[in-house]
């Protein structure tokens, strides 16, 4: 890809997912709320969203509780070029809507998808081995992240179960605390299975 790569959302996620970017020779422009600044000279970081619009890529890492308001400004800058993708787990609002559900009610973008497994921000940040798989039923979408983000330690799968893969993010913090509770009480491994 020529055009930079768009990440929106400057917390531990967001950074870890321009730093893995970077790796794999891409540029990189950084939204934040708040002004930051990485050592890395390919990732560029931004206060305005505006600024986005150059990204053909855009990388959504937003916690789920601010979905639908950074959705709504984001929406404002982007248009149907852009493919966009999540890593948000949850469901957002009372009526339980995925990210994808919100951010395609929300913005211009229908070409979305979801990047999820067992990625966590500090292990992607430090280049150890790791797995993803992104949903989307757009090829398109599968090719550009799979070479924005794949390299020699992160592999990524795909599958076209957008909300498949956004279902089992969702419950998966759901289960870790129901394993944990378990072990704490001591239960035996039939219980833990």
């Amino acid at each position: 890809m020529s055009l930079p790569i768009a990440v929106v959302g400057g917390g531990s996620f967001g950074q870890s997912l321009a730093r893995a970017s970077a790796r794999v020779g891409q540029r990189v422009l950084l939204w934040s709320r708040r002004p930051r600044e990485l050592p890395e000279e390919s990732i560029t970081c931004t206060t305005e969203l505006r600024e986005l619009a150059d990204a053909e890529l855009v990388l959504f890492a937003v916690p789920s509780p601010h979905v639908g308001e950074v959705a709504d400004e984001l929406g404002h800058h982007l248009d149907g070029s852009h493919l966009l993708v999540h890593v948000s787990r949850g469901l957002v609002g009372d009526e339980l809507h995925t990210v994808s559900e919100v951010l395609a009610e929300r913005t211009p973008c229908r070409r979305v998808g979801a990047l999820a497994g067992p990625l966590v921000a500090k292990n992607l940040a430090s280049d150890e081995p790791s797995g993803a798989i992104i949903g989307s039923q757009f090829p398109e979408v599968v090719e550009a992240v799979s070479e924005a983000l794949g390299g020699p330690s992160l592999r990524v799968y795909s599958t076209p179960d957008l909300v498949g893969v956004e279902l089992a993010s969702a419950l998966v913090g759901l289960v870790a605390l129901s394993l944990g509770y378990a072990m704490q009480m001591g239960m035996g491994p039939g219980a833990l299975a």
